[in-house]
């Protein structure tokens, strides 16, 4: 990513989501050269046809301690949106779990000391 190059996503547009036509005024308003503009409104278009889709903080968190174990980080919206589905996926587990606990339920204090 670079910004001379307009190929910067603003962490926002990942969490909250947003439409080409956001991704593209950005690039207008910005004060790289008109061949630039046009160059990453080409790749803004061919990237992300139909914008960012909203993936929320937690799989933006998720994503970027990911890229930590790499030296570079370039940033795929592809893997923060799996984060994102992975991160759904552990909720409704949760809500499914704790639907078939009794009330009052108590886990047992060395109930995995024996594992």
């Amino acid at each position: 990513m670079s910004k001379s190059k307009g190929n910067v996503i603003d962490p926002l547009e990942i969490m909250d989501g947003c439409d080409l036509s956001v991704l593209i005024n950005k690039l207008d308003e910005s004060n790289l050269p008109a061949g630039e503009i046009k160059k990453a409104k080409a790749d803004k278009n061919k990237e992300f046809p139909n914008g960012i889709p909203e993936c929320g903080t937690d799989a933006l968190r998720f994503g970027l301690m990911a890229y930590m174990v790499q030296s570079s980080i370039n940033l795929n919206v592809s893997r923060i949106i799996g984060y994102k589905e992975f991160g759904n996926k552990l909720w409704n587990i949760n809500k499914f779990a704790l639907t078939n606990f009794t009330d009052g339920f108590q886990p047992e204090k060395d109930g995995l000391k024996g594992l």
